[in-house]
């Protein structure tokens, strides 16, 4: 396979948290659900002030989301808001920065990979993720690099 280069792209911090944000609730959605669900009937039934406040907590965990997330992936989006570029070279797809730094990927890691606009999203093992712009990638290249992550 010959390497597939991306053109130069950068990810902002607030793009990153609301991207991981989405993918995150897409995947763990029933969890989501039922923790408001318990913290309305914790309000409502609550016999102690106590369970009256851990359904507050319930109802509002959901809520925190973007700020957790955005707080995890601090490093990563240091890493994506420089000029980065991705190449896939015989199931490695190497991240690299305008510093000379970078981060590989082998993708027998990946445990999942989604195309949703304007993202390829690439989620691991233990739930981390990798995005990669749609738009990084020219048409010849784009279908080649589908073509090449789904092999």
């Amino acid at each position: 396979m010959a390497m597939i280069r991306s053109g130069v792209f950068s990810i902002s911090r607030t793009q990153l948290a609301r991207a991981a944000s989405e993918q995150y609730l897409r995947r763990m959605w029933p969890i989501f659900a039922a923790f408001p669900v318990f913290g309305i009937g914790a309000m409502l039934y609550g016999q102690t002030p106590l369970l009256r406040a851990i359904g507050i907590l319930a109802i509002a965990w959901p809520m925190s989301i973007p700020a957790r997330v955005a707080i995890a992936s601090w490093g990563k989006a240091k890493r994506l808001m420089r000029p980065t570029w991705v190449s896939l070279d015989e199931r490695v797809l190497y991240f690299h920065d305008d510093q000379g730094g970078g981060m590989k990927l082998p993708l027998d890691q990946v445990r999942r990979i989604d195309k949703r606009e304007p993202y390829y999203f690439f989620e691991t093992r233990g739930f981390n993720f990798a995005l990669v712009p749609i738009e990084a990638f020219e048409e010849p290249a784009r279908r080649a690099f589908e073509r090449a992550i789904r092999a």
